[in-house]
């Protein structure tokens, strides 16, 4: 019998469970390690992406939380820019529970988005 952790892995489609609460990627699957620019899970669990978010985000984060506490889901676009990289993503996120009571965020690449090389991209302090 194959396991979750063993499907999982071999999914095409990236796949992670983000904790709002604490700010980091608690587990991703081979593909998703590729969108987050990260030769592993240890790596990539060791980065705080809370440290450089912005408030907006911060409190987009905290919405979806309560949108995922009444069973729903989100399908949206979302940047992401792993060591500066800038992706567009189109993603499915929605609530699990973890062990701890804690309702994090899994979230499903459905696709991406190619950005222009004359787009105009701003970080998170509005700075072109």
């Amino acid at each position: 019998m194959i396991s979750f952790p063993q499907l999982s892995q071999n999914l095409k489609t990236p796949i992670w469970i983000y904790s709002i609460d604490q700010g980091y990627v608690i587990w991703a699957n081979d593909s998703a390690l590729d969108v987050w620019e990260s030769d592993s899970l240890e790596e990539l669990r060791s980065r705080d992406l809370k440290k450089e978010m912005s408030e907006v985000v911060a409190t987009t984060l905290l919405y979806y939380r309560s949108v995922f506490e009444k069973g729903e889901a989100i399908q949206t676009w979302w940047h992401l820019s792993p060591k500066n990289k800038v992706k567009k993503i189109l993603f499915h996120f929605s609530g699990i529970d973890l062990e701890n009571g804690e309702k994090a965020m899994l979230a499903e690449v459905l696709a991406f988005s190619e950005h222009s090389n004359n787009a105009v991209l701003f970080d998170s302090n509005g700075d072109m």
